[in-house]
């Protein structure tokens, strides 16, 4: 047990011990003194960071262009080694192939009169080998030194090989001749001793060729001289990229995948003769630099060639210069940080009288002052420091003052007033608000208006389009929310101010009953005026004058308007009680039109106004109350007849939206002002600005579009309207998944007279999504 306590203590003094470190380390960092000094020496140490890169980089980059010429050389060294070697190639060859009697030996075939003449010749030059050809391409006398041997008889002759099918002895005896002359090369690799370099020429006698000679130097050998003259390894490759022959440690067996260079990276080298390319490998661990360069001799490509040196030498020099200006820049920043410490002792006191005098004011003590008096930058800081203090305690005393003033003006509010928070708590309520809330509900939790249940179907002209409405234990309240924001435009949470407008609503709801009532007791009594005016103008049509028939039609047309206006007012009764009933059924809506336009026809004869339909000839039907949405076209098309000029156009255009077709209204009349066009679809409003005093109404017909469109499931809005120059109404349709045939629904080709013209492009629909286009379509008309 004693155990067991002895080592709980030690565990919590090790964890005391570490959190008086963290806490201690935590100080140093947040001290001012550690603020003061940090920099200083992050900054030194960048300095000492960019230094040491920049400088290292000057000396590496120094070195590394040094390395870049140097192997820039080697390669154009190596480039001249081999063409000095096919010089030296010709050179031996005249010495042989016109040597007195040779061409007399090599017509007559004399095997052993050609041994005496040549073989002297190759020991004294140090040739590696020699073939001699008759005219048929057979091997007369084949010379051959043994690698790796001297001047002396270590070689061997042989004789009666087949030379024909190397690539230049045919060229050679059939005497051809290009551009360098009768001198041809290659590259053959033998058994034993592999790449040989040849050149070869014709012998002749009389202008006949009657034989070759050709002289070859072992591959091997010769990039061992090269390499002894240009310092770097040389690297033969085919024009495939087949390593040939190589100095560089292992040879071509070994390390031959490795060096190997792919068939496009020779023809790109080779294209671009006159650049320097290279790249790096590495071999062994050690990474080498190499150039690249076409291996051309006598204007016959036999490979490539590269030449490369090892890089070690550029990295270890970069190390120790890096090293070197390290301990240079970090002796530097050591000095640095004692100097920057020692000053911040000077600075820190007087700094630390501030730090405790603003605790104090943080902890609400505004009588603190610093007491700091001196003429620099800190004294500046304390003594804006204090007069802040002063007019802290002078604010406070204002704040406090306008605090309780806004608080007594709301609690004189009638409106209930609540401000919450971002997240919805609230932090302020008026005694309205409490005595609204308690009579309606007395479990709100957080959010008092959210709980509330929102009021269904109703929607009262005295209310804006910003309010929304709520009802539990019955009464309703109008509420209406706004955010809080500051002028830099933060977001500090929102205010709602509502109001218990239970007798509005009542008061409402009993004109509604009283308009529904008025109208069923006013339908009745017009019904029957308006068949007794019919009747009469049926039976005493030829008793009566003109100016008779003419009062008659007016009483027709007038009560007809009564009864289409009290209809208007039954159907928004039952559109605020939620009653309105639809019979969907699949619809011609291009009949709809025409049959709208129709019945408008006196009216824009008389106004000589111009109405255009454009009416796709393939508009599929669509799924609508055939009744109601002829109401909505009529609406829109009588507003537009009534609010445009005489002389005007009227132009009803349709097409195909997605799975919708839309419907535009566009008129060229008086416009409507930006005032007007936000209450355009509210109950019995009406335009301020009316063209003439016979366009009446009761403010409905936008009302009721609405409402209609909205209880097909579909929108409608006003498109555009300028003053002066007109309006575009839209609203759109969903097509009925069962297409009934056009041709039966369509509407005779003449139905009327007039200046009513429905027109139809010869052009399909417009595509999805795309505006129609209506300026100089080709057109056929239908009169009205």
């Amino acid at each position: 047990m004693s155990a067991e306590r002895e080592g709980t203590g030690t565990s919590d003094g090790s964890t005391g011990v570490w959190h008086r470190t963290i806490k201690t380390v935590g100080g140093l960092l947040s001290s001012i003194r550690t603020k003061i000094v940090l920099p200083y020496a992050v900054l030194t140490l960048a300095v000492a960071a960019v230094g040491t890169f920049v400088v290292t980089q000057l000396v590496a980059g120094s070195l590394e262009e040094r390395f870049n010429n140097q192997l820039v050389e080697a390669g154009r060294v190596t480039g001249d080694s081999i063409v000095r070697k096919e010089q030296e190639h010709l050179r031996l060859w005249r010495a042989m192939a016109f040597t007195e009697g040779v061409n007399e030996t090599v017509a007559s075939k004399d095997i052993y009169a050609l041994e005496k003449l040549l073989v002297p010749v190759a020991v004294n030059h140090g040739v590696h080998r020699v073939e001699v050809a008759d005219d048929r391409g057979r091997e007369l006398l084949g010379f051959k030194r043994h690698k790796g041997s001297g001047m002396g008889q270590n070689y061997t002759l042989s004789t009666g090989n087949d030379l024909s099918t190397w690539p230049i002895v045919g060229p050679i005896l059939a005497g051809q001749v290009d551009q360098y002359g009768d001198k041809f090369v290659m590259l053959v690799k033998e058994p034993e001793v592999g790449y040989v370099f040849y050149t070869g020429g014709p012998v002749k006698q009389d202008d006949r060729v009657v034989g070759a000679v050709l002289l070859g130097t072992y591959l091997d050998d010769f990039l061992a001289d090269v390499k002894q003259e240009v310092l770097a390894d040389i690297t033969f490759y085919s024009n495939n990229g087949e390593v040939l022959a190589t100095t560089l440690p292992g040879g071509e067996e070994q390390i031959g995948e490795l060096l190997q260079v792919s068939p496009a990276f020779c023809q790109s080298i080779i294209a671009r003769h006159d650049e320097t390319l290279r790249r790096s490998i590495t071999l062994y661990g050690r990474s080498y630099w190499m150039v690249y360069g076409p291996l051309q001799i006598r204007g016959t490509l036999l490979g490539i060639f590269s030449a490369a040196l090892p890089t070690n030498f550029i990295v270890q020099k970069a190390a120790t210069s890096r090293l070197q200006f390290g301990l240079l820049f970090t002796s530097a920043m050591v000095l640095v940080f004692i100097i920057g410490y020692l000053i911040s002792r000077r600075i820190i006191v007087p700094i630390m009288r501030l730090v405790q005098t603003s605790r104090a004011v943080a902890a609400g003590d505004l009588s603190q002052q610093t007491g700091i008096r001196s003429s620099d930058e800190i004294g500046t800081l304390a003594s804006t420091f204090d007069q802040m203090t002063r007019k802290l305690r002078e604010r406070t005393r204002e704040l406090e003052e306008e605090a309780s003033k806004i608080r007594a003006i709301l609690e004189s509010i009638a409106d209930g007033v609540i401000v919450e928070d971002k997240e919805g708590r609230i932090i302020m309520m008026n005694p309205a608000a409490e005595r609204i809330l308690g009579s309606m509900s007395e479990d709100f939790l957080v959010s008092p208006i959210r709980e509330l249940p929102p009021v269904q179907g109703s929607e009262s002209s005295s209310l804006s389009s910003g309010d929304r409405r709520f009802e539990a234990s019955g009464r309703v309240v109008s509420a209406r929310e706004a955010p809080v924001v500051t002028q830099d435009g933060v977001e500090l949470g929102k205010v709602m101010v509502f109001r218990d407008i239970t007798r509005e609503v009542e008061v409402d709801r009993l004109k509604d009953e009283f308009i529904e009532n008025v109208s069923h007791e006013l339908r009745t009594p017009l019904t029957s005026i308006k068949g007794h005016i019919d009747l009469l103008e049926l039976t005493a049509k030829d008793k009566l004058n003109e100016r008779q028939r003419k009062s008659l039609r007016y009483i027709s047309e007038r009560s007809s308007q009564l009864v289409a206006m009290i209809g208007e007012l039954l159907d928004m009764t039952d559109i605020a009680a939620g009653t309105l009933g639809l019979d969907l059924s699949p619809t011609s809506l291009d009949e709809l039109i025409l049959e709208v336009i129709e019945s408008l026809q006196e009216r824009i004869e008389e106004k000589q106004l111009t109405a255009i339909a454009q009416l796709p000839e393939d508009l599929p039907q669509v799924s609508v109350d055939r009744d109601r949405i002829k109401r909505v076209l009529y609406n829109l098309i009588s507003n537009s007849c009534n609010y445009t000029m005489p002389g005007g156009r009227i132009t009803v255009t349709t097409y195909v939206n997605g799975d919708k077709v839309r419907v535009d209204v566009e008129d060229n009349g008086i416009g409507i002002s930006k005032a007007d066009q936000a209450r355009l679809f509210t109950r019995f409003f009406r335009g301020r600005e009316m063209p003439h005093d016979d366009v009446r109404g009761a403010g409905l017909g936008l009302y009721m579009a609405k409402a209609l469109i909205e209880a097909h499931g579909e929108r409608i809005w006003l498109e555009r309207s300028t003053p002066g120059e007109g309006s575009v109404f839209s609203f759109t349709l969903p097509i009925a998944e069962n297409q009934e045939s056009k041709e039966s629904n369509s509407l005779p080709a003449s139905i009327g007279a007039g200046n009513t013209k429905a027109v139809k492009p010869r052009i399909a629909a417009s595509p999805q999504n795309e505006t129609p286009r209506r300026a100089r379509l080709e057109i056929q008309e239908r009169h009205l």
